[in-house]
């Protein structure tokens, strides 16, 4: 599996998050320039991006869809937090957009999840599958009341369907009765994360195929 490449132009931020994910045993490497990021990602696929809003010379509205079409693995945009630059940022193809000051443990859980999903589609994607049932009882009481409309046809989706790899194109279908565009299905996908994180099911992102529900062991 592919290491974690972090882009970060500010030393401190680069040199805390690179420790973080290093402790935990994996393997990291970090870039301060927008250039040298992209040339590092070329030469190697990374198993997950962690990068700055704002990366000179290139700006995140140059530099995220770059770095979209040179892979598949799983961004994590970190930045002022501003309502516009989020949902560009997910709509240019971010996985996740975590806004400053960034609480250590919420990146660490993210960057986890997200490489472990990533892992999950390299190495299992025939593997076999195990149906899970999970209903409203196991969620927090009034997390439901929390989420709007399109969320909670969301998640119902996924939790009939737990355990299941569900595609892309079926999940639209599902939700919305056509198949709408993939950044539309990523914004509310990013949302159901944020309301989700203290439950104890996780999301995963099978990277190019779909995403699937599991209860956490």
């Amino acid at each position: 599996m592919g290491y974690i490449l972090i882009i970060e132009t500010h030393e401190e931020s680069r040199g805390a998050t690179a420790d973080l994910l290093a402790h935990d045993g994996f393997e990291v490497i970090s870039e301060a320039d927008s250039g040298d990021g992209v040339s590092r990602l070329i030469q190697r696929s990374p198993g997950l991006v962690i990068m700055s809003e704002s990366m000179p010379p290139l700006d995140t509205v140059e530099l995220l869809p770059l770095i979209r079409r040179l892979t598949d693995a799983p961004i994590i945009v970190i930045g002022e937090g501003g309502e516009t630059a989020v949902v560009r940022c997910l709509l240019q193809g971010a996985d996740v957009y975590l806004s400053k000051p960034v609480n250590c443990r919420e990146l660490h859980i993210r960057a986890r999840s997200l490489y472990r999903d990533a892992t999950v589609e390299t190495s299992g994607r025939s593997s076999t599958r195990t149906r899970y049932m999970l209903s409203e009882s196991d969620l927090s009481k009034g997390l439901l009341a929390t989420l709007t409309r399109t969320e909670e046809r969301l998640l119902r989706c996924l939790m009939e369907n737990a355990g299941d790899v569900i595609k892309h194109e079926d999940l639209m279908s599902m939700v919305w009765g056509e198949t709408v565009k993939k950044e539309r299905l990523r914004f509310y996908i990013h949302s159901l994360r944020r309301k989700l994180v203290s439950e104890s099911i996780s999301l995963l992102t099978l990277n190019g195929i779909g995403y699937r529900l599991l209860p956490m062991a």
